[in-house]
């Protein structure tokens, strides 16, 4: 069980999760916490004192006053780490002074939690002798000793210099973490100190400007209050065996898409089970288990994350190594966003929802639609739920062109990317297009085949989703809640309220995006409402909740129909919750 008193403030340990890197400030939850095998006894500090913890630095060029985007990462937290993976770090930097060794550790940090590309982190010069002291010489020592290798192409306040940990240095870090995940070493220390740490991840009732949560929200993240047991010993073994897959791919076919695939899925892994480990003080149970108790935070929509990712960042290998031989069940909100869209249509009295209900019944099922549009099952689920978020969907006319435009892009882009080329710039593609063409390996006139395929099978569809579009844009045109009763105007201007009681603020969001971010919104919104009325049954109906995944939950014990019945009557959502059974990936 975790217990929370308000106490005065305590050293930051926060977490963040590579995924909402891209927002520019976190959550930081201040904790001091004792760790014993039955309980966690989590001190918050008082609300007045929360902070808040800036997640990325941007930094002014001082000739041009223009901003480095997308540069400077620091994070203001503490790395949790065992003595040997401590260790391994000292083995590279023997003889170093402080500053140095922290700059160093930084970057391991970033290659980890952001998505950068193959470890390289853009640092500005100035904001490197800010944080950790130490001068553009020092770094052309670290570079002339190996110990980091450094992309000198930078343009003054537009692109900054990158900086890596050369491959045989990740190496050795990677070893001593994978040691200590098998080992079940669970003495903890600080990576930048090396001092031991009792220190633990605690869920947060608040959001990031230190306003308590709605009801609704809260109570979802306080449901997850005991611990969780899982295979320590299992997880690591998968964990290993991701790794030797991506080795293997890499010694036969150097570095292909598929190896930048495995390689990337298994770090995901590794540092999901890390955090898991040590940032949550794991406690050591025999049989080569682990009990933990996870910690969350909410998201704007009202959905919950896992501070440090967890097993719901974790691929669902790694999620059944680590549970498919413990006692809890598996839950799933069965066609989760799909069933809630059905309804949005209903309320919007949007005629076109045959396509939808044969879909959700299925009668047209997913395996169907995807050979009928000639892709892979797992690439239709991506274009499916990226259109029921609002993903444009381009007019025929226009997708030929766009496709053999962006094609030729990403080429020029790949063929620059290990290049020392300042024309060389990664950027982003719209979830449609860059779903077709990687599943036609860039080929534009295949990958617009299938798009054509896409819109005739799925044209009903495709019609009603352009008519909710429509109406959310007319409602925030026109200010018009009898068109979109979630809209209201706050001193701070327009809001969007969701199922969840949470409020998306309408200002600075790009026109090209807010149709997709409002349904979205409404969208998770609607399915965090659904869940965590289910999970409000639990004391009533006799079952534990222990562990979150979105659109379900891991359980102790049997949700029995009345349990959902219930929760349905009482938030006006359907929705059925199905088993997903967690086979071991060995």
């Amino acid at each position: 069980m975790v217990q929370v008193e308000e106490v005065a403030e305590t050293p930051a340990c926060a977490e963040l999760k590579e995924a909402e890197v891209e927002e520019a400030v976190v959550e930081t939850v201040e904790v001091a916490t004792e760790v014993t095998e039955n309980k966690v006894t989590a001190k918050l500090p008082s609300k007045a004192k929360r902070k808040r913890a800036t997640s990325e630095k941007t930094l002014r060029s001082p000739s041009k006053g223009k901003t480095y985007r997308g540069a400077g990462y620091i994070f203001k937290k503490k790395t949790i780490v065992t003595p040997t993976i401590w260790a391994s770090f000292e083995q590279i930097l023997g003889g170093l002074d402080d500053g140095t060794k922290r700059f160093f550790k930084h970057l391991y940090n970033c290659s980890c939690v952001l998505k950068k590309e193959e470890g390289w982190v853009e640092l500005p010069s100035q904001l490197i002798r800010q944080e950790f002291g130490i001068t553009t010489e020092s770094i052309t020592e670290l570079e002339s000793r190996g110990i980091i290798e450094v992309n000198h192409s930078y343009e003054v306040g537009v692109v900054c210099k990158k900086y890596r940990i050369p491959p045989s240095g990740t190496e050795m870090i990677e070893d001593a973490i994978l040691g200590s995940l098998e080992s079940g070493e669970l003495s903890r220390v600080v990576l930048e100190t090396g001092k031991p740490t009792r220190a633990a991840l605690t869920s947060s009732i608040y959001d990031e400007g230190g306003n308590k949560l709605p009801e609704l929200v809260a109570s979802r993240i306080l449901t997850y209050k005991n611990v969780v047991v899982f295979d320590r010993k299992a997880a690591a073994r998968f964990v290993r065996q991701k790794r030797f897959a991506a080795k293997v791919e890499l010694s036969k076919n150097g570095k292909t898409k598929l190896y930048d695939s495995l390689y990337l899925s298994y770090r995901n892994d590794a540092n999901c089970l890390r955090s898991v480990i040590y940032d949550h003080a794991a406690i050591d149970l025999p049989g080569g288990r682990c009990s933990y108790v996870p910690a969350f935070k909410a998201q704007v929509s009202g959905r919950i994350t896992h501070l440090g990712g967890g097993f719901q960042s974790a691929s669902r290998g790694l999620t059944a190594a680590a549970f498919c031989e413990q006692d809890y069940i598996n839950y799933d909100l069965k066609s989760a966003q799909p069933a809630v869209y059905l309804q949005m249509l209903e309320q919007y009295n949007i005629s076109d929802q045959g396509w939808l209900e044969d879909y959700i019944s299925g009668k047209t099922g997913k395996v169907a639609i995807a050979e009928q549009i000639g892709v892979e099952v797992d690439t239709w689920k991506k274009i499916f739920l990226a259109v029921l978020m609002g993903a444009r969907v381009p007019a025929i006319e226009r997708a030929e062109k766009g496709f053999l435009s962006i094609s030729r892009a990403l080429a020029a882009q790949a063929r620059n990317k290990n290049k020392d080329k300042k024309k060389y710039k990664k950027f982003e593609v719209d979830t449609l297009f860059a779903s077709f063409l990687e599943e036609f390996n860039n080929d534009p006139q295949l990958a617009f085949q299938a798009f054509r395929k896409f819109t005739d099978v799925c044209s009903p569809f495709l019609a009603a989703v352009r008519e909710v579009g429509e109406l959310i844009k007319t409602a925030i045109k026109t200010q018009d809640d009898t068109i979109l009763p979630q809209l209201f105007k706050g001193k701070e201007g327009s809001f969007i309220k969701n199922s969840a009681g949470m409020s998306l603020q309408l200002a600075g969001i790009p026109k090209a995006g807010l149709i997709s971010k409002v349904q979205a919104h409404l969208l998770q919104g609607a399915e965090s409402c659904l869940i965590s009325n289910i999970l409000k049954q639990s004391e009533e109906y006799g079952f534990e909740p222990v562990l979150d995944f979105h659109d379900g939950f891991l359980s102790q014990g049997e949700v029995p129909a009345e349990a959902v019945a219930k929760a349905v009557a009482a938030c006006g959502i359907r929705g059925a919750l199905e088993i997903k059974p967690l086979v071991s990936p060995f």
